[in-house]
Parts: C-alpha cells; sequence; structure tokens
C-alpha cells in the first residue's frame, strides 16, 4: 500500500474501501513508503481501510506489518485497524503499560525478542509447527521477554495461560 509522510508527521495512504463481510487470514500488511518513512512520530495515524460499509470482521487478522516498526523506539498499535480502519504509532513504551490491562503479545514478526503482557502472571507456552513446546515463560510483573533468536525462520504458536493463541512469524 503506498504511503507518504509529510515533515510533520502527517500519512497520506490511498485507502482501501471495504463493503460487506471482511476476511482476513493470515495476510501480511505492507507498507510502500514512497516517501517521508524517517518523519513517522509517536501519534502518526494511517487510515488504512474506509470501514463504514462492513457488515463483519472475521479471521485472524494480520500476521505481520512490513516494515516491522515504524521507527527507532516506536511500534504499530493495531488495536484500531480492523475495527475504524486505522494504524497508529506509539512510543514502544506506550503499548507495554496501555496493554497491561489485556493479553497481548508483540511483535507479530519477530527477529530476537518476544514480549507478552497480561494481566495477571500466566504461564506461556510457544509452540514450533508440530505442535512441540520449544520454549515456556512466565508473565511477571505483566511483562515477559522471550529470545527467539536462536530459533529457525517459521511460523509459531503463542498460547498465554488464559486460553488466548496467537501466531507469530520468526524471521
Amino acid at each position: 500500500m503506498p504511503v507518504k509522510v509529510t515533515a510533520a508527521g502527517t500519512a497520506t495512504v490511498c485507502k482501501l474501501v471495504v463493503k460487506g463481510a471482511m476476511t482476513l487470514n493470515g495476510a501480511t500488511l505492507k507498507l510502500d513508503f514512497a516517501s517521508g518513512q524517517d518523519n513517522i512520530i509517536a501519534g502518526t495515524s494511517f487510515y488504512l481501510f474506509n470501514m463504514a460499509n462492513v457488515t463483519s470482521v472475521s479471521g485472524d487478522g494480520f500476521v505481520a506489518i512490513e516494515p516491522e516498526v515504524p521507527g527507532d523506539g516506536l511500534v504499530w498499535d493495531t488495536s484500531k485497524l480492523l475495527t475504524n480502519g486505522r494504524l497508529n504509532v506509539v512510543e514502544a513504551s506506550a503499548i507495554r503499560s496501555g496493554e497491561r490491562t489485556r493479553t497481548a503479545v508483540w511483535p507479530t514478526t519477530v527477529e530476537k525478542e518476544l514480549h507478552v503482557t497480561a494481566p495477571a502472571q500466566t504461564e506461556v507456552l510457544v509452540y514450533n509447527m508440530v505442535g512441540n513446546v520449544v520454549a515456556t515463560a512466565t508473565v511477571q510483573d505483566t511483562e515477559a521477554v522471550i529470545n527467539m533468536s536462536a530459533y529457525p525462520s517459521n511460523i509459531y504458536l503463542v498460547k498465554v495461560g488464559d486460553g488466548k493463541v496467537f501466531r507469530v512469524v520468526k524471521k
């Protein structure tokens, strides 16, 4: 999707108009920066989808966003992407503190560290595609960090103690 960002951090995107039922399964959202990627700041918003005529949203959403991070110290906030069509940029620490009230796993495309947040202490299991547990961790003080750098490139399932399962891609 072609993207431009002004010096003030304002994003211009050719948004997609979605009508009817919307299903996303295993897709990668690729942002093609025509210009201004260095201008992205916390608070930049990308209005990617016009969701006014969407009747339902289903599927497991995007498994990855490229580029993986919008810039140094910044992360993608996808919490509004499939409800109002906006992809937001926030400081990495803002996601960590904001996610403490719900379970979350990020980044969805991981090279080194996988972060898991949950509102209470809980066990985290990482499965390979054969169903073997390849890593475990415990969420302490609302966050766990799992070093994924030694694992081969593949898709992994992350099960958090409360029963939620997330899919991540290891680069």
